[in-house]
């Protein structure tokens, strides 16, 4: 119980270290997919043991709308030996001033041992994705402004589909594809202008592993490309490494591109760092019960003077491994 208050108390230091006001959009990728894979990858699902869970939270203070500018996610996933077969669920709420976006997917993934050490797995997700942008206390010049009073309000069905591949249960890779029920990608009508990340196909290549370096120490890198079909590229590199038996710390790196305009002129760009740490606390007989992250998100470059940071703050838990 000591060693478990000692890390919670470095967690809340580490935070107040860090505190600082944010004038960024929060991204529903976060840091929450390199603590859970199966948030961006359906095929992941039932790969981290019989039983797990994890939930996440992403909080920036916009002084234009204090309080009013995060994103909560939340998953848990069982693995069915019998069918060689994960399933589980996923939910994200987004929350950015008058905009609020909401996804919830049911998961299934199959897993085939293709030999003693590559295992591939299949997976295939289904939801319900819905968009809410109010717009009742919006000032306009004119009154007859069609956005003038109006609660702009979406939902549909939604889809996913991925693939990934274990070496030696170390080292994984994972390719996957979001909206792929989209019925919005053509359409320009008013009731339709949500962020093309939430209405056209998104693709997201993943990959890391775990490098030993000896009985304590290890080396966890991983990488994440997401690519929006007619819209934003982001590139995301991480690495964690073991600092003592029970706490991981790394760095990330992410760069974002919007596709460029008809123009030539980039609509938008952004880069930005994370320093991570994670705690690691184990049962007496060395099971692994659950992992605390934390991870601040603070932009760089020309972008740095609006975007200057955001809390990540995850916690997994193993329940049977």
């Amino acid at each position: 119980m000591k060693t478990l208050y000692n890390h919670l108390l470095r967690i809340v230091l580490f935070i107040l270290l860090f505190h600082s006001a944010a004038w960024a959009q929060v991204e529903m990728q976060g840091s929450q997919f390199i603590f859970d894979k199966t948030y961006i990858n359906p095929a992941f699902s039932g790969s981290s043991g019989l039983v797990d869970a994890s939930t996440s939270l992403q909080l920036k203070e916009v002084s234009q709308n204090p309080g009013k500018s995060y994103n909560i996610c939340a998953a848990a996933n069982f693995y069915l030996t019998k069918a060689k077969s994960g399933l589980g669920v996923n939910v994200n709420s987004l929350v950015f001033g008058s905009d609020h976006f909401t996804t919830a997917y049911i998961n299934y993934a199959y897993h085939l041992q293709v030999s003693e050490n590559i295992n591939l797995s299949s997976g295939l997700s289904f939801g319900l994705q819905q968009y809410q942008i109010d717009l009742s206390n919006l000032a306009t010049v004119n009154t007859s402004d069609p956005l003038a009073n109006k609660n702009i309000y979406s939902s549909k069905m939604n889809a996913r589909y991925g693939l990934a591949v274990y070496y030696q249960n170390n080292y994984y890779l994972g390719l996957s594809f979001d909206n792929i029920l989209s019925f919005y990608t053509n359409k320009q009508d008013l009731e339709n202008q949500i962020p093309p990340m939430f209405r056209k196909i998104s693709m997201y290549l993943t990959g890391g592993g775990v490098i030993p370096i000896n009985e304590v120490n290890k080396l966890e890198p991983s990488f994440l490309i997401m690519k929006t079909f007619s819209g934003m590229t982001t590139y995301d590199l991480n690495a964690l490494a073991t600092l003592t038996e029970g706490v991981d710390a790394g760095f990330g790196f992410r760069y974002l591109n919007e596709l460029k305009t008809t123009t030539g002129n980039i609509s938008n760009s952004q880069s930005s760092f994370r320093p991570m740490i994670r705690f690691r606390l184990n049962s007496n007989n060395g099971t692994q019960l659950f992992k605390v992250g934390y991870a601040y998100n603070f932009s760089v470059g020309r972008e740095a003077a609006v975007n200057t940071g955001s809390h990540d703050i995850s916690l997994l838990f193993n329940l049977v491994k």
